[in-house]
């Protein structure tokens, strides 16, 4: 009797792997026809998810990202500019956190949490080697203009992959998640460094403008002055010309 429970125990094993394989095979398929017919969209760089759960990709030439679940079904792409910031959470603990400089009009300020690009807080820089439990890994992407003000990738979801409450954190399921979660926020914070460069560029060139405009209509109205007193040009000729140059 023993000997028969052990076969349908062990049938009941290997039915369930069997089929946990077909469907991250299904998965995968799914997931790779996304991410080849998207529109406008010819992938530069790609992070898939070790269980095939997902795949985020960038178009470093249209500078669009592209994000597919195969869990929900959800596509989510948006350009460069929308990023706003990049963090990693390790359950509810930050380990990983960088922020645009701009505002949300675009202005350039002062800001960036945790550091600068690639700053490490906590579990991804390797350093703890203390083995710990762990149940998710997430990269949270907040944007701006774009109709989802935040998007969470689960990189890891033991809930979701059957492997009960927690894993251990050298357990190759959670070294493959944090691979990933590095690799995403690695490859975010070269993109916001990138907009915030071009913003405070734009910045400093209009500004650099406007004060050569000014420059411009102060040389313009010294001349009119001139004229005027040397008797060239008269009065009423003098305020026509102050007011259209005025209303450049």
């Amino acid at each position: 009797m023993a000997f028969v429970i052990i076969i349908v125990v062990l049938l009941i094993i290997i039915i369930g792997v069997f089929v946990s394989v077909a469907n991250q095979k299904e998965r995968q398929e799914d997931l790779e026809f996304a991410l080849k017919y998207a529109d406008d969209f010819t992938s530069t760089f790609t992070v898939n998810n070790f269980d095939s759960r997902y795949s985020f990709s960038i178009d470093d030439n249209r500078r669009k990202v592209l994000y597919l679940s195969a869990d929900t079904n959800v596509k989510h792409i948006f350009d460069f500019e929308n990023v706003i910031s990049v963090e990693v959470l390790e359950d509810s603990n930050t380990t990983f956190s960088k922020s645009s400089l701009r505002t949300i009009g675009g202005g350039v300020v002062g800001g960036i949490i945790g550091g600068g690009a690639g700053a490490i807080i906590g579990g991804l820089s390797g350093s703890n080697k203390g083995k710990k439990k762990v149940s998710k890994i997430t990269v949270k992407i907040l944007l701006r203009n774009y109709p989802t003000s935040a998007l969470y990738i689960d990189c890891l979801n033991t809930n979701a992959m059957s492997l009960g409450e927690s894993i251990d954190s050298n357990h190759i399921c959670c070294e493959s998640a944090t691979n990933e979660a590095r690799q995403i926020a690695d490859k975010l914070s070269v993109i916001i460094d990138l907009i915030d460069r071009e913003a405070k560029k734009s910045s400093v060139e209009s500004v650099e403008s406007t004060n050569q405009s000014s420059i411009s209509v102060a040389d313009e109205l010294e001349k009119l002055y001139s004229l005027k007193g040397k008797g060239i040009i008269s009065e009423d000729e003098f305020v026509k010309l102050k007011n259209k140059l005025l209303q450049k």
